[in-house]
């Protein structure tokens, strides 16, 4: 029979695809992890890992494998959990982090509703840019994500939240609709690097930006997709998803326009 700490490590390794870098998340040396991994097919009599893949992938075995391992080890936290309330000593704690263009103003809106329907619930709140959020969740720093998507990681599990709609704003022009032809000759203000609404504005398609940059009747409007990202092994879910679900209460019915998610490259 595996351990909890041999499952911790098949599933550390599973969503990092690299033996080393799993071996920092699980704090052990490298050769210790490989060892415990190869001690954990032996038992199981397969291979989990895909070793001749750069990254290691995970074998059909593994696919199957690895979604049980996840639920063991987050009933083992909810095991834990529960002896700690019993014990009195128990105190649940939300970290998240949220990119600076959303925080302004979903925190000052929303935190206050967190704090009334999660009274037990310290909530530890941190802006972060994009790069550094997506580093918080992998080493486990942060609990909850907010940012702008797309983000396709299997490592965590992605919510949508809202569309927030891109707008454009110049003294040079007064109609209700912005022609491409119109902003050529202007120069715009970007975010300093590592934001994601900069990355954002310079890679979006030119050909979608034109087709959507026009504000009229029967047209849609730009907007970027903002999204909530959680681990999937977690014993803070119940709370998680009642302040993902206020978000979505509160910002998604807003806007009455047709809104569509620009495609972009990040």
């Amino acid at each position: 029979m595996l351990s909890i700490q041999q499952m911790h490590y098949l599933v550390v390794l599973s969503e990092t695809r690299n033996f080393v870098r799993a071996s920092e998340l699980c704090h052990v040396t490298q050769p210790t992890l490989s060892m415990q991994v190869k001690k954990a097919e032996q038992l199981l009599g397969h291979v989990v890992f895909d070793r001749d893949r750069n990254p290691v992938e995970l074998t059909l075995f593994g696919q199957e494998l690895i979604p049980v391992l996840r639920d063991i080890l987050n009933e083992e936290q909810r095991l834990s959990t529960i002896t700690a309330k019993w014990n009195g000593t128990y105190k649940e704690e939300i970290r998240m982090g949220v990119i600076p263009t959303v925080a302004s103003y979903l925190i000052p809106e929303l935190f206050t509703k967190w704090k009334a329907h999660l009274p037990g619930v310290q909530l530890i709140i941190e802006e972060m840019r994009t790069p550094d959020l997506l580093v918080a969740m992998m080493n486990k720093q942060v609990d909850l994500a907010i940012l702008a998507g797309p983000v396709s990681d299997p490592s965590f599990r992605t919510i949508p939240l809202y569309q927030e709609e891109i707008m454009a704003y110049t003294k040079e022009i007064e109609t209700s609709e912005v022609d491409i032809a119109q902003l050529t000759d202007l120069h715009p203000w970007l975010l300093t690097k590592g934001n994601c609404l900069r990355t954002q504005m310079v890679s979006f398609n030119q050909r979608d930006f034109l087709k959507h940059i026009r504000s009229g009747a029967g047209k849609n409007y730009p907007a970027r997709e903002i999204i909530a990202l959680a681990g999937h092994r977690t014993t803070k879910w119940g709370s998680i998803e009642r302040m993902i679900r206020e978000v979505q209460l509160s910002f998604r019915a807003r806007s009455n326009k047709q809104l569509e998610v620009l495609s972009w490259n990040g």
